[in-house]
């Protein structure tokens, strides 16, 4: 009988114990359901199946083929604006190739080419293939090589100059969602932070001004430096902070299409950059939260 006491007071001591973690996952459980009803952008229509046309006598039909159908709509796209060539891989790239492989347009405007160091024409042909790995053709690439934007820790891009490129490439691209970073910028680099506060005033421009349909704004959620290095071990904790209005927690559908992407940026691949693609929480996750 005491025996029996005993094991039943260990039991009970182990499930205090494990008490929290069993919380935790109970709240990441019902937290990952109630996300399901906040994608990036709302699903792709069904779209009718396109009629068929028999052949004719004497005919092949083609021409009929070619006239029967009406032109297929394009679905809202997407437009992400960065600073660098390789923000969109070492950042973002779980919210392109989450949004290329729904079949959603993405746009990516590159706010500079990086020539801090002279290599920004190499810089332009990298950014154009790592696009391209994560499905971003290279008609969908804007590069600034703008004397105001210039590439470098110490340079201060004026956010009216910022804010006048996005809304010629919102005027291109006619995007439904806009992308881009925080006040922080995930590393503190100033001409990340000067794109937040580019994109921040053509929103607040937009806002003055009478729009139809003005887009979506949402900026990548920086972290603390062990979060940022926790890789996929910060999903739990990403998903129990997330705003219930207007956050959206994306997981990378590939981190090796990530890494891919990556490497096809070879003027910057130095040991530091190798250990952040390998370790960061951003190869595999991102947390948006509506700009603000």
């Amino acid at each position: 009988e005491a025996a029996a006491i005993e094991a039943h007071t260990f039991t009970m001591e182990w499930l205090l114990a494990l008490s929290p973690l069993l919380l935790a996952v109970v709240l990441l459980l019902w937290r990952a359901s109630a996300l399901q009803s906040h994608p990036l952008l709302p699903p792709l229509p069904q779209l009718p199946p396109a009629p068929h046309t028999q052949r004719g006598e004497g005919g092949s039909g083609r021409g009929a083929d070619r006239g029967s159908g009406a032109a297929q709509p394009q679905p809202p796209g997407v437009l992400l604006v960065t600073a660098h060539p390789d923000d969109e891989c070492m950042f973002f790239s779980p919210t392109v190739l989450s949004l290329t492989r729904a079949g959603r347009p993405v746009h990516v405007l590159c706010l500079s080419n990086g020539n801090a160091h002279g290599h920004g024409r190499v810089r332009e042909k990298e950014l154009q293939a790592a696009c391209a790995a994560l499905g971003v053709p290279s008609e969908r690439v804007t590069v600034i090589d703008d004397p105001q934007l210039r590439d470098g820790m110490k340079e201060v891009w004026p956010p009216d100059v910022v804010a006048d490129h996005v809304a010629k490439a919102v005027g291109a691209a006619s995007p439904a969602l806009i992308v881009t970073f925080d006040s922080h910028g995930v590393s503190g680099h100033a001409n990340h932070t000067a794109v937040y506060h580019g994109v921040l005033q053509y929103k607040q421009q937009l806002t003055a001004t009478p729009h139809a349909e003005p887009p979506e704004f949402l900026m990548l959620e920086s972290t603390n430096l062990v979060r940022k290095f926790a890789g996929l071990l910060d999903l739990p904790l990403s998903a129990l902070t997330l705003p219930r209005a207007g956050g959206r927690l994306v997981v990378s559908p590939s981190s090796g299409a990530g890494m891919a992407a990556m490497l096809q940026h070879q003027s910057q691949l130095v040991w530091y950059r190798f250990a952040f693609i390998i370790m960061s929480r951003y190869s595999v996750i991102n947390t948006l939260r509506r700009l603000q």
